[in-house]
C-alpha cells in the first residue's frame, strides 16, 4: 500500500514539473518579447531624436517639406522592416511633425509584432517615441579684411564666400541677427546688428575694395562692441553670440590716443611705405579712424614718453626733426603695456632695423596691435562669445599663432592656403553654428 502511494506522488511531480516548466519558459519567451518592444521604442527613440533636430535646422526653409523630412531621417535611423516591423503600409514606422518658428515635434509609431501574446489574441504591439528639437536664435558679427594685400582675386573670392556664408541664415534673419565690419588703416562699422540683414549685407559686400594696412584690433573692438553683454541675463533668454574674423595678413596698426603740442588725437598709428620714402618706414603713421586717410600729423608726443624735441636735445640726435622715436603710447586699457623694450618714458632714439630700412619701431607697432586685438578677443570669449578665425595665406603672411590665440580653441581656427578654398570654410563655418544652436 505504501508503496502505491509513493508510486502516484512520483508521477504527480513530474506533470507539476512538467507544468512548472511549461510555464516558465512562457515567462521567459513573454520576457524576451517584452525586451524586443523596449528596444524598438529604443531604437524608434532616436529615430525622432534625429528627425526633430534636422527638422529645427531647417524650420524655416521654403524649399522643405517637414514631414517628408522627418519621415526620411526616420527610416534612415529605424529601416522600414526592422526589429520584425512592417515594411511599408500598416504596422510600419511613420513619423508626424508640429513645428513653430523655433520649435519642432516629431512623434514616430510603429507596430510590434507579437508572437506569444498571440496566445492572449494580442498580434501586434503599438510602440511610439516623441522627440522635441529647437533652433536657438543667433547674433553673428562678420568681421573682414580688405587691406591692399587682399586685392585682385582674394577680394572678389571673398566676397563670394561672404555671400554664400549669408545665404544659411537668409530663412531665419527675421529672428536671427547679423552686422558687417570691414577693416583696412580704418575699422568700419558697416552693417550694425540687425534682423532682416541679407539685402543690405549682400549690397556693401559686394560693394568692398582693398586699400590700406590691418587694423585687426579696432575691427574686433568695433564688432564686440555690437553684441550685448548677456552675462546678466538668465541662460533662456540668451542668444548664442559668434565673430567670424578673417584676415589675410598680421596686424600692421591700432587705434589709440596720441598727443600733438596741446591737442589729443584719436587715430591710428600704422608702418606704410611710401614711394623711395624710407622714412614713412620707422616711424607710425597716423591716420583717421573712420576714413583712413593720412591725418599729416608726424611729431608726436605720446603723453607717456618724451617729445621729440626733448629727445633731440638730450640725445643730440641728428635725424629729421620732423618724427618722434619716444613710444610709450597711451592704449584703452588702463594696466596695459605694450611688449616690447622700447616702452620706457623717456626712451629716444629707436635704431634702424638691420638691414633695410625698417626699424624696431615697426616690429613694436606691430606686436602692439597684435597684442590689442588679443586682449579685445579675450574679454569678448570671457562673456561667452564664439570667435572664429579664417586666416588666408598670401601677400600678408598670417601669423596662426595670433589667429590661434584670438579664436575660441584649435576647432574654430582655419587656414586657407588659398582664396578659392575660402568659400568651403565660410560654408563649414556657417553649418557648424547652425548645428551649434540646436537642442
Amino acid at each position: 500500500m505504501k508503496r502505491r502511494t509513493a508510486g502516484n506522488q512520483r508521477g504527480t511531480a513530474i506533470v507539476s514539473f512538467t507544468l512548472l516548466l511549461t510555464a516558465l519558459m512562457g515567462f521567459v519567451a513573454l520576457g524576451i518579447e517584452v525586451g524586443t518592444w523596449y528596444v524598438m521604442r529604443a531604437e524608434l527613440s532616436k529615430a525622432v531624436d534625429a528627425a526633430a533636430l534636422a527638422g529645427a535646422a531647417n524650420i524655416a526653409s521654403p524649399n522643405l517639406n517637414l514631414a517628408a523630412l522627418a519621415q526620411d531621417f526616420g527610416d534612415a535611423n529605424f529601416a522600414p522592416g526592422y526589429l520584425g516591423t512592417a515594411g511599408s503600409g500598416a504596422g510600419a514606422a511613420v513619423y508626424a511633425v508640429t513645428s513653430n518658428t523655433s520649435q519642432v515635434t516629431v512623434t514616430g509609431s510603429a507596430s510590434a509584432p507579437g508572437v506569444i501574446t498571440q496566445i492572449f489574441g494580442v498580434t501586434v504591439v503599438p510602440v511610439s517615441a516623441m522627440g522635441v528639437a529647437q533652433k536657438n536664435h543667433v547674433q553673428i558679427m562678420m568681421v573682414l579684411d580688405t587691406s591692399g594685400s587682399m586685392s585682385g582675386t582674394p577680394i572678389s573670392n571673398l566676397k563670394t564666400a561672404a555671400n554664400s556664408f549669408l545665404s544659411f541664415f537668409t530663412p531665419t534673419q527675421s529672428e536671427d541677427m547679423m552686422g558687417l565690419v570691414t577693416f583696412a588703416t580704418a575699422a568700419l562699422l558697416k552693417v550694425p546688428l540687425e534682423t532682416n540683414f541679407v539685402t543690405s549685407m549682400q549690397g556693401l559686400i559686394n560693394a568692398i575694395t582693398a586699400k590700406g594696412a590691418t587694423n585687426s584690433e579696432d575691427a574686433i573692438a568695433q564688432a564686440g562692441a555690437q553684441l550685448p553683454d548677456q552675462t546678466g541675463m538668465a541662460a533662456s533668454d540668451r542668444k548664442q553670440q559668434y565673430i567670424v574674423f578673417m584676415t589675410d595678413g598680421q596686424p600692421t596698426a591700432f587705434r589709440s590716443t596720441f598727443v600733438s603740442g596741446n591737442r589729443a588725437y584719436d587715430a591710428v598709428a600704422c608702418t606704410v611705405t611710401s614711394g623711395s620714402n624710407q622714412w614713412y618706414d620707422i616711424y607710425p603713421n597716423l591716420s583717421d579712424p573712420t576714413t583712413g586717410n593720412d591725418l599729416a600729423v608726424n611729431a608726436v608726443q605720446t603723453g607717456l614718453g618724451q617729445n621729440e624735441t626733448t629727445c633731440r636735445v638730450n640725445q643730440g640726435t641728428t635725424r629729421n626733426p620732423s618724427y618722434v622715436y619716444s613710444t610709450s603710447w597711451a592704449t584703452p586699457f588702463a594696466a596695459y603695456v605694450p611688449p616690447s623694450p622700447y616702452t620706457t618714458a623717456g626712451y629716444c632714439d629707436i635704431p634702424q632695423g638691420n638691414p633695410g630700412p625698417r626699424t624696431a619701431l615697426a616690429g613694436y607697432v606691430h606686436t602692439t596691435a597684435a597684442s590689442m586685438a588679443v586682449a579685445y578677443a579675450n574679454a569678448l570669449k570671457a562673456r561667452g562669445v564664439m570667435i572664429y578665425t579664417i586666416g588666408l595665406q598670401g601677400n600678408g603672411g598670417i601669423d596662426t599663432n595670433f589667429l590661434n590665440s584670438v579664436s575660441s580653441g584649435p576647432n574654430y581656427a582655419y587656414v586657407a592656403p588659398n582664396s578659392s578654398q575660402l568659400q568651403a570654410i565660410f560654408n563649414l563655418i556657417a553649418k557648424d553654428i547652425t548645428l551649434r544652436l540646436l537642442q
